[in-house]
């Protein structure tokens, strides 16, 4: 007999719980495509298995009200029928009959964690796969909807009058570099190549200006082949609440495996190379008022006085390409002279009024370029001169006892301020980078530890609510869907704004994470413990 009244009450249990979890979930998972929807054009068609693989995040959300909701609902309604009443006189204890309000609520929260702990974080990696696999037909698709490319490229506006999918272009493209407070530089071109290319574990967008027409900061113009890449945007793989519970327990090891700080690691490392790149250059023009550099076989000689780097946005540099510029300085008409010796022996002689020594440190392998302004030169052997207003004369190897150091340099000697390099004068920029870089590498770890406590809360609140959404239902005594609703509302509200709140004093504060861990927490004790309350109180009658 009590097996049959277990099975009926509990088939009623899940009948209410699968509609109702089906239905908010079919509408909270369009909801979540909005976003990916508006700002990026995604292909109309993706929406259905953009749904699926969303599914066990809105499940995560949903089930919990679900359940809640349904046991309010059906004991609410055996109350009112008078059939908790028939079952008590009959000997039938009230905890016997919340054995199956008990098993959905052990039964909602273990879902749960296998959701929260496991499931999401590889439903993710899905997600992250489609939305890159159609990264080419986004482009198009925002072109040909606004004529702009949205939030693709930080940093950069680009319009374009007309797409050509089947040949990979854009054509009449416009493209705007630009920081806060000022326009680095514009780039037109008639035709644009589009490229997906291999990053490392993500894929780049990478667009190729043809017969490009550059007009710089300062108002120079230039005619050459330029390009433009930025990696696809991520929406949840650089979140640690998708993250996977071993991938956690990696990334507290090796925050560099955590794809936000292994970014800010390198344009690190890469902003030290280029002070330790200009500091020798500067240190060797000081003291012998030359400096020798390797052009693969040639050698270039530059005789200057100081060689001073100038100041630069925090991350990427002065140039749109993420170089930054040295600028070299002397006395005289001519305060710079160059001696280029070729493999052959020839030697030609360049005297310039600027000079910059440019270094890119995006790049895998970094290199630095010359470049002169205002230039005369000559042939060693050949007197006769030549003018040039602006002359670039190419790359120049970056010796290894400047990169070897940097290359060997660890996350945790950088934690720990033990990374300055032999930097006689590190600059503001520098010291920013490090101060954000210890900041964001705290902040993560606050955060993997939250993540823990948040999941967990999560699991735990769905079985205390389940059960008290019973006892609250035989309380009031009703059966109607708005009253269940309004009854299992605040219980349901107040767990899951402590733990979100939790959440985020805990990644806000500056004192640690234990107030914001008590908070999280608060909620589910106080639901617990109107749980003791309410059965004592039931158990009584």
């Amino acid at each position: 007999m009590i097996f049959t009244l277990h099975r009926y009450i509990f088939r009623d249990l899940i009948k209410t719980f699968v509609i109702t979890t089906l239905i908010l979930s079919v509408l909270l998972g369009l909801g979540m495509m909005l976003r990916p929807l508006r700002e990026f054009s995604v292909d109309p068609a993706r929406v259905p298995e953009l749904v699926l693989c969303t599914m066990p995040i809105t499940l995560t959300m949903v089930m919990p009200i679900a359940a809640l909701l349904a046991a309010t609902l059906n004991y609410g309604r055996l109350a009112a029928l008078n059939e908790i009443n028939a079952c008590r006189s009959s000997g039938i204890g009230l905890m016997t009959l919340m054995y199956p309000a008990f098993t959905l609520a052990l039964l909602v929260g273990t879902v749960t964690l296998l959701l929260v702990f496991h499931v999401i974080p590889s439903y993710t990696e899905r997600i992250e796969g489609i939305l890159r696999a159609d990264a080419e037909s986004i482009i198009y698709r925002n072109i040909e909807r606004s004529g702009k490319l949205g939030n693709m490229f930080p940093g950069i506006m680009i319009h374009a009058d007309a797409t050509d999918p089947k040949n990979h272009r854009l054509i009449g493209v416009a493209a705007v570099r630009m920081t806060p407070t000022r326009i680095e530089e514009i780039i037109t071109a008639r035709q644009v190549v589009v490229n997906i290319s291999g990053r490392q574990n993500q894929n780049e967008v990478v667009l190729r200006f043809q017969n490009a027409t550059v007009v710089s900061e300062n108002g120079n113009l230039f005619f050459e082949e330029t390009q433009i890449g930025h990696p696809i945007p991520s929406f949840w793989r650089d979140n640690i609440k998708f993250k996977k519970l071993s991938d956690l327990d990696r990334i507290r090891e090796d925050m560099t495996l955590f794809e936000p700080v292994r970014e800010m690691f390198d344009d690190y490392r890469g902003q030290l190379t280029l002070e330790r790149y200009f500091e020798w250059v500067n240190r060797q023009l000081m003291t012998t008022g030359e400096v020798e550099l390797q052009q693969g076989s040639n050698t270039l000689t530059i005789n200057a006085e100081r060689c001073e780097l100038r100041s630069a946005s925090r991350r990427g540099g002065i140039g749109s390409d993420g170089s930054q510029p040295g600028r070299l300085t002397g006395s005289g008409d001519w305060p710079i002279s160059v001696i280029s010796r070729s493999e052959t022996g020839r030697e030609r002689i360049y005297e310039a009024r600027n000079g910059r020594l440019i270094m890119n440190v995006d790049r895998q392998v970094p290199q630095a370029a010359l470049t002169l302004e205002e230039v005369r030169w000559h042939y060693v052997d050949d007197p006769y001169m030549q003018y040039i207003d602006r002359y670039p004369l190419g790359e120049v190897d970056v010796p290894s006892n400047v990169t070897s150091a940097v290359e060997a340099l660890t996350l945790p000697e950088v934690l720990d301020g033990s990374a300055g390099m032999s930097l006689v004068e590190p600059s503001v920029q520098l010291e920013v980078m490090h101060s954000d870089l210890v900041e964001e590498c705290s902040l993560v770890a606050t955060k993997i530890r939250m993540e823990r406590h948040f999941r967990l809360a999560f699991g735990v609140s769905c079985v205390v609510l389940v059960a008290l959404g019973g006892a609250l239902g035989i309380i009031f005594r009703s059966g109607h869907l708005l009253t269940a609703f309004g009854v299992s509302f605040l219980p349901a509200i107040l767990c899951f704004v402590t733990i979100s709140t939790g959440k985020h004093i805990a990644e806000q504060s500056n004192s640690g994470p234990l107030a914001g861990i008590l908070f999280l927490w608060s909620g589910t004790l106080v639901v617990g413990i109107a749980n003791a309350v309410v059965y004592r109180v039931l158990t009584r009658k």
